[in-house]
């Protein structure tokens, strides 16, 4: 892995809230949120005006598509992480209770 690719995966780790730090053994996520593909459906084009990638979905009937500047995938992996943290809390504060109640 190159430093442009670790300071995307950075980037992306703090974008969807992970320390790329403290949570470092989470890293996993971020790259893998990085690089996922995108679902059934989607595309994605580059912005003339500011370069930037946005995202589009085409739907039927007439309807407008649906675009975005944010990977349709990115929800996922913010609450994804969420729920890990959560998890990780809930086991901590068991532990703290079972400690106090039989110490």
């Amino acid at each position: 892995m190159d430093e442009e690719d670790s300071s995307q995966i950075e980037a992306y780790a703090k974008y969807i809230g992970l320390d790329p730090i403290l949570d470092s053994n989470f890293i996993w996520l971020a790259k893998q949120g990085l690089y996922s593909e995108l679902p059934k459906g989607w595309e994605s084009s580059v912005d003339p005006n500011s370069n930037e990638i946005y995202y589009f979905k085409h739907r039927s009937g007439g309807r407008k598509p649906i675009v975005t500047w944010e990977h349709p995938k990115d929800e996922y992996y913010k609450e994804l992480f969420c729920s890990i943290l959560k998890d990780i809390y809930i086991y901590i504060l068991f532990i703290i209770v079972v400690e106090f109640v039989t110490s």
